[in-house]
């Protein structure tokens, strides 16, 4: 008996010293398991890059822990013919069918016609159109109408203008504008230069061609009944006089006459609009 109630004692302790020790080592951790390997999707061809998945998207302004906004798109490139840094302020001016007239368009087709075609009577330096001008909405008027011109030989002409005198033009333009301030600021790219000189040549001498069948020859009775109706503009000198004058006066009237119903006969064929007509 002794001995069962000895063995019993000893198996006791044991049995309370077991925790015990097992609270002072801690707890036993536990078998770490190896993470599986994330893929990056820029790893995987054709995926755009995005979040693993220990990295959750921060919250916006809110709490809301939706995806940020995507940056706004970049803002499209000027074209060529104005190039970018351009400090000329431009706005619409007028339209010939579907075709944009600028106000920068009519200040760089002025100073081209005075620079390849000749300058107003009395001026050696070329001139310098300006928008607030009282004379700029007749300068979009003549834009408009050369652009109509241009378009109506085109209809009826297959030529092209020769090269060579495309060249003299550019040449002319290039030399009348090398010290022109105005010009730099304007920034015209040389094709549009050329198409601007193209599309006069085209219209002048389409504009001849008109100009010539609209002649009628005038007869001295018509002359002597001008004269005798605007007898107090002759003094006392006789018909005969001004006869040859009276008559080549009365055929530029007729010719310009015609031309201008042909004109705006053209403008509303091809739709022309003047944003700024006085």
């Amino acid at each position: 008996m002794q001995c069962l109630g000895l063995i019993f004692t000893v198996v006791f302790a044991v049995g309370l010293s077991a925790p015990r020790a097992e609270a002072a080592r801690g707890p036993v951790p536990k078998p770490i398991q190896p993470k599986p390997p994330v893929v990056e999707a820029a790893e995987i061809p054709g995926l755009p890059p995005t979040r693993t998945p220990t990295e959750p998207p921060a919250p916006t302004e809110g709490g809301d822990s939706r995806a940020p906004a995507q940056a706004p798109a970049e803002a499209p490139r000027p074209s060529a013919a104005v190039a970018p840094g351009a400090a000329t302020v431009t706005r619409v001016v007028g339209e010939v069918g579907e075709q944009i007239i600028t106000s920068r368009e009519v200040q760089i087709n002025d100073i081209v016609e005075q620079a390849a075609f000749g300058r107003l009577p009395g001026m050696t330096a070329i001139r310098v159109l300006k928008g607030s001008e009282k004379t700029f909405p007749n300068e979009v008027g003549n834009v408009l109408r050369e652009w109509v011109v241009y378009l109506e030989a085109r209809a009826f002409e297959s030529g092209e203008v020769p090269k060579i005198e495309l060249q003299q033009s550019i040449r002319a333009v290039q030399d009348g504008v090398a010290a022109l301030a105005a010009w730099s600021r304007l920034e015209p790219s040389s094709q549009e230069v050329a198409e601007i000189l193209e599309r006069k040549i085209v219209a002048k001498r389409f504009l001849r061609l008109k100009s010539d069948s609209a002649q009628v020859p005038i007869t001295d009775a018509e002359a002597l009944a001008y004269y005798k109706k605007n007898r107090l503009k002759f003094g006392n000198l006789p018909f005969t006089s001004f006869r040859e004058n009276i008559k080549a006066f009365l055929i530029k009237q007729q010719m310009d006459r015609r031309l201008q119903d042909w004109l705006e006969v053209l403008e509303r064929k091809y739709k022309v609009r003047n944003f700024i007509a006085g």
